[in-house]
């Protein structure tokens, strides 16, 4: 199969997304969404946008340095609130939060370090900042403490910063970061963590991996988006000090040459992480939802990854048996992605399924037995 014809074709969406909507015509259940809380489609999500929609209209019409909103302030504060912050900063996605952080807080001759499965916006963004950039091993404490002692003879004027994501998004695990915590505080080094796929989903009370890992009170720079747990709304955000946040947002570029979330979405999300921080019923459903469906799959007898999340990868190794088993398995009503190279290293081709609290027993009893039958039918099991 040509290399062009792996990928999927881009799917047009008909409906809503809770556990199930109509895809290019057809009900489905859907084991690729970013909705891991279920709050896209909640009600007071969605009255809070309506709501801004009616009081803003569809935008403010200037751009963030000369003006915000009430709508974007409470979002703000709702956003350092969640993550023990002293203050936050929206950006029209996480993309640009990322961006924006390495290329203001780093520059020539400073120095960053980054694990080398990080996000692609980590990886422009590295790239953008023009410091010189150290790779470090995969979730690997001894590779970054090398890496550290390799540097020590730096400019003392150098910046030295250490950024990872919280989870992972292709494996669904996290960083070990006590380990590497403790190493940026002997050498002096910032740290930056991005928790788009962390925030609302991990930790005792749903507040990331920094929770999780309980060093919230530790981290320099909290990036994160408002695109997946938090109701699939647009969006993303820095949370940090006031010093910290005083400094990005009168000297970041991405934010202050371009425009914001509109009113009515910040007033969505200010509501649907208020939503996350308080409906611990919707994170237990979540945790439910996915242990059931990876337990499910392993029993099966498929490779997959013991995720702290709702990602689950079931691993295939083949990029072409992996396109085809997407594709038996929509064709059997359930839609779970391929993912293959360059998205993920080559030779390790996979389904990411992503469950989410909005998904019924009955949706994963079905989903289990389409896996059982298509998987037989390969000879993936």
């Amino acid at each position: 199969m040509p290399e062009d014809e792996i990928f999927m074709s881009l799917r047009v969406i008909q409906s809503p997304i809770s556990g199930s909507a109509r895809i290019d015509g057809k009900k489905i259940i859907v084991l690729g969404s970013n909705n891991y809380r279920g709050l896209a489609n909640h009600p007071v999500v969605l009255a809070a946008f309506h709501e801004g929609l009616r009081q803003y209209g569809a935008g403010t019409g200037m751009n963030p340095p000369l003006a915000t909103t009430s709508a974007h302030r409470r979002l703000e504060e709702a956003l350092a609130e969640f993550h023990q912050a002293e203050a936050a900063m929206v950006f029209n996605s996480c993309t640009a939060a990322n961006l924006a952080l390495l290329d203001t807080v780093t520059t020539a001759g400073d120095l960053i370090f980054s694990d080398e499965l990080n996000h692609a916006s980590i990886i422009d963004g590295c790239r953008l900042s023009r410091a010189r950039v150290v790779r470090v091993k995969h979730r690997s404490v001894a590779s970054f403490s090398q890496a550290l002692e390799q540097s020590s003879s730096g400019e003392p004027q150098q910046r030295k910063l250490f950024i990872t994501d919280g989870v992972f998004s292709m494996e669904g695990y996290t960083a070990p970061l006590p380990e590497f915590l403790e190493a940026t505080t002997r050498s002096n080094t910032m740290f930056a963590l991005d928790e788009s796929h962390a925030a609302g989903v991990v930790g005792n009370t749903g507040r990331g991996s920094a929770e999780l890992h309980d060093c919230m009170d530790k981290i320099d720079y909290v990036t994160g988006t408002l695109s997946k747990a938090f109701g699939a709304v647009g969006g993303g955000y820095i949370c940090a000090s006031n010093e910290r946040i005083a400094e990005l947002k009168g000297k970041a570029r991405l934010a202050l040459f371009s425009s914001s979330i509109s009113p009515a979405a910040a007033e969505a999300a200010a509501a649907a992480v208020s939503l996350a921080r308080s409906d611990l019923e919707s994170l237990e459903r979540m945790r439910y939802v996915a242990e059931k469906f990876r337990s499910g799959v392993a029993q099966l007898g498929f490779k997959t990854v013991n995720s702290e999340s709702p990602i689950t990868p079931v691993l295939i190794g083949d990029a072409e048996r992996t396109q085809v088993f997407s594709r038996l398995l929509e064709e059997g009503g359930v839609y779970v992605p391929a993912l293959a190279f360059p998205v993920v290293p080559e030779g390790t081709a996979r389904l990411r399924a992503q469950t989410s609290a909005a998904h019924t027993d009955d949706d994963i009893d079905f989903v289990l037995s389409v896996f059982e039958r298509v998987g037989r039918d390969l000879r993936l099991i």
